[in-house]
């Protein structure tokens, strides 16, 4: 047998494999984590405010990529008790394993746990506001610089 249909058709099998293990974490994600359905509905607005400055406290003092964020997280389980220490070890090997951000992943699956696809969208909105805050005034700051005589000398 040719070696180049022999590797097509490892390819096809290992993308057949990887399509599963996707359809299984979505399963994983959808039934196992969601706990939105146990609060009242005049509690869960309080959830979702306390969730959105959890992780603007988050987004704003963690540094060192993703795992910086794992303190926060451990944190915020111990105050809030939306997540056990168990469920932020499935979480951190789910978002290590999910392509994008790892900080961003562990956002969105905390926040689905907390309040389904409206908690996910919160904590990911919250996440990433102070970054972009930063960056606002970063680019201020050097159009000050840049335009100012003394800023072209340097």
């Amino acid at each position: 047998m040719n070696n180049n249909i022999i590797a097509s058709v490892f390819l096809v099998f290992y993308i057949i494999g990887q399509f599963k293990l996707r359809v299984k974490l979505s399963v994983y994600i959808f039934y196992y984590i969601n706990d939105s359905l146990k609060y009242k509905r005049s509690d869960l607005k309080m959830i979702i405010v306390t969730l959105f400055l959890e992780f603007l406290k988050i987004g704003a003092f963690s540094f060192g990529g993703g795992l910086g964020t794992l303190p926060y997280i451990y944190e915020m389980s111990r105050t809030t008790s939306w997540i056990t220490e168990e469920y932020i070890g499935n979480i951190l090997t789910v978002s290590q394993i999910t392509p994008g951000p790892l900080a961003c992943n562990i956002g969105t699956l905390v926040g689905l746990k907390v309040h389904g696809v409206v908690g996910a969208f919160v904590a990911n909105l919250a996440f990433i506001i102070p970054a972009i805050c930063f960056m606002g005034v970063s680019y201020k700051i050097l159009e000050k610089i840049k335009n100012n005589p003394k800023g072209k000398e340097v």
